[in-house]
């Protein structure tokens, strides 16, 4: 679950959007492991496999 805090994370690795509407998700990249996880747990990357696919870090960004 989300917890209130006063301040984002801040540092290279950390990438922040505000969330409006819809699913709420953190994309974790291990070398080539892509996950995204819902708030309760669940791996949804086939989801946003375009999204994960935007931080292929092979592609040279």
């Amino acid at each position: 679950m989300a917890t209130l805090k006063g301040k984002a994370p801040s540092g290279a690795q950390w990438i922040h959007e505000i969330k409006y509407d819809g699913c709420r998700i953190q994309l974790r990249i291990d070398g080539d492991d892509r996950r995204a996880y819902t708030r309760n747990g669940y791996n949804c990357i086939s989801k946003f496999s375009r999204i994960a696919a935007a931080f292929d870090t092979r592609s040279g960004r």
